[in-house]
């Protein structure tokens, strides 16, 4: 790759840069472990340490350690190396993987336990942690045991049944932790292991049905388990990045679930949008009732007092997130301030100024407040101002979010200088005096409740 203006080499999928190429040191017999520590003549590299035999389900091809039911050079034995184009799965050459595995490249992996492709491709984790249902972590979870540099059940696991490296005979499938030539327990086979078909996501009421997304196992069927907000859904472990989701806030029974968009990666992640608010070279706001949902939300019982306020350009990437906490309950009349609805342009009139992570002090006018002049263009209905850490009136916003028009008093243009269509919102990084020359930018403002 390309870095610094120099070519250079970088290494993926759990390999490690050894002089001028890339090792698997988990595996490779001339770097077990690290670069250049090579084994003795006789002995294979598995699981980083050199030794006679293989460990955790491998056996021994030539001086390396393989995994015939994955290796598409040795599958279902060494040296049978699958045709162009086909994956080795369940020990078979084919075009498509089976058992819940996934394929990535030209093996098939369990995005769930494996430590180069932790779930999905290409997603290694780092050096000394584990893969255990499908995430990077330090320890083994869920009642797995690590084994090497994975997380395995040795209950149903036929490479390590019982415990680490004890592998199950071939043909035999692993049972409660015993190898044996049938399932029992309740547990259905597949492939070569038992699993239990009414919760094994991989598996789900059949084998090689595999839940997705969002989806659990719940008595053999995948389901969306629906939460009352986006804050749940993250801690509950169904965050599958940004993106829509369900959500309930009453629960079943009451009011119908819906969908809401959820920030699930930035500051903290489980974060319910309530206003989009994108700004182009045109007119896109025209009514006195663009926050409300931001206004309602947060009396909601399903959110809590955290609020975050994001600005992206057209391509989507965040130019500015900051969070914050309000220490008041909103309402359509009084937002950051309890001042009269003819005071609420001037940010010293504002006793409930929000402080974000960054220092910032975020502003909101209520929803029928109403003034003129340039200063005034700040009320006029509902209007979002972002001040450095001391804020001082129209003199140093660093952003503010406005429709073009007044929504209160005329419904003519505010008198911000230069104001135009395309300026309803405005960005500076440092600040900028509105009364001036304002700042437009082109984007999209989004506004969080937690």
């Amino acid at each position: 790759m390309c870095a610094n203006g120099a070519c250079g080499l970088q290494c993926v999928g759990g390999t490690t840069k050894c002089g001028s190429s890339c090792a698997h040191v988990l595996l490779d017999p001339a770097n077990c472990g690290g670069c250049g520590n090579a084994c003795a003549q006789g002995q294979v590299c598995s699981n980083g340490a050199c030794g006679l035999q293989c460990a955790g389900g491998t056996i021994k091809c030539g001086n390396a350690c393989s995994n015939t039911q994955l290796d598409p050079q040795n599958c279902g034995g060494c040296g049978n190396a699958c045709p162009q184009g086909q994956i080795c799965s369940n020990g078979g050459c084919g075009l498509l993987c089976s058992g819940g595995t996934t394929k990535c490249g030209s093996k098939c992996v369990d995005v769930q336990t494996d430590l180069a492709n932790c779930g999905g491709c290409s997603n290694a984790c780092p050096q000394g942690q584990v893969c255990a249902s499908g995430i990077c972590t330090l320890q083994c979870f869920g009642g797995t045991t690590k084994c090497g540099s994975k997380c395995v059940d040795v209950q149903t696991d036929p490479a390590n049944c019982g415990g680490c490296g004890n592998a199950c005979p071939q043909g035999q499938v692993c049972a409660s932790g015993a190898c044996a030539l049938q399932c029992f327990g309740g547990t259905t086979k597949c492939g070569n292991a038992c699993v239990d078909t009414k919760v094994d996501p991989n598996n789900c009421g059949g084998c090689g049905v595999k839940c997705t997304g969002s989806q659990k196992c719940v008595d053999g069927a995948c389901k969306v388990l629906i939460y009352k907000s986006c804050l749940e859904t993250f801690q509950n472990g169904m965050s599958v990045g940004d993106g829509t989701y369900d959500i309930d806030p009453d629960g079943p029974g009451g009011q119908p679930q819906f969908q809401v968009y959820c920030d699930m990666t930035h500051q903290g992640g489980g974060w319910t949008r309530c206003l989009e608010f994108v700004n182009t070279s045109g007119e896109d706001v025209n009514n006195n009732s663009w926050f409300d949902k931001c206004v309602d939300w947060t009396m909601a019982s399903w959110t809590g007092t955290d609020l975050l306020v994001q600005l992206k350009d057209n391509n989507n990437n965040v130019v500015y997130s900051e969070k914050g906490s309000r220490a008041y309950t909103w309402t359509y009349d009084q937002m950051t301030s309890t001042a009269a609805a003819n005071a609420q342009y001037n940010s010293a009139n504002h006793d409930r100024l929000v402080t974000l992570s960054n220092a910032d002090k975020l502003m909101i006018a209520a929803r029928f407040s109403s003034n003129g002049g340039c200063g005034g263009s700040m009320g006029n209905g509902y209007g979002i101002v972002v001040y450095p850490t001391s804020p001082n009136y129209y003199f140093n916003p660093k952003m503010f979010v406005f429709p073009y028009r007044h929504q209160v008093s005329n419904n003519n243009a505010r008198g911000f200088s230069g104001w135009a269509v395309a300026t309803e919102v405005c960005y500076a990084p440092g600040s900028f005096n509105s009364c001036s020359a304002v700042t437009g930018y082109l984007g999209k403002f989004e506004f969080y409740v937690r």
